[in-house]
């Protein structure tokens, strides 16, 4: 069966499928839930990690203090910074739906995101993304 794209939430873009349905945040272009068969499968929305821990010689030479700002960038529920930059564009396309973001991770804009997820009719589900400087 074909999917259904549901633009009438104002928090949300939903793909509907027979047994799945996705829903992508008009805030922050992302997956913010996934159901199957009525059972919520995300314990959060996705966001997007820049941060790892670092390593002695990183420690030594102060990163941590240099880096600081990409700790919780593109990060809402550590209080980090994801604006979309435009609206979200779906688009059927012949693999299932596709639901592609723009999206600044640090407030000056130095920093974007660019995530393209394909919701294929079988349910399954690919999530891709780039940065930008």
């Amino acid at each position: 069966p074909p999917l259904v794209v549901d633009a009438t939430d104002p928090e949300a873009v939903h793909v509907v499928g027979s047994a799945l349905t996705v829903s992508f945040s008009r805030r922050t272009g992302l997956p913010c839930s996934m159901r199957r068969c009525g059972v919520e499968l995300l314990q959060a929305p996705l966001e997007p990690s820049l941060w790892r821990p670092l390593n002695d010689n990183e420690l030594g030479a102060c990163a941590h203090v240099r880096l600081r700002r990409f700790r919780t960038a593109g990060r809402p529920s550590r209080g980090g910074h994801h604006a979309l930059l435009q609206p979200l564009r779906v688009d059927d396309v012949a693999g299932g739906v596709e639901v592609e973001a723009h999206a600044a991770l640090l407030s000056d804009g130095e920093l974007c995101l660019t995530t393209t997820c394909l919701v294929r009719p079988d349910g399954a589900v690919e999530v891709s993304a780039r940065l930008v400087s």
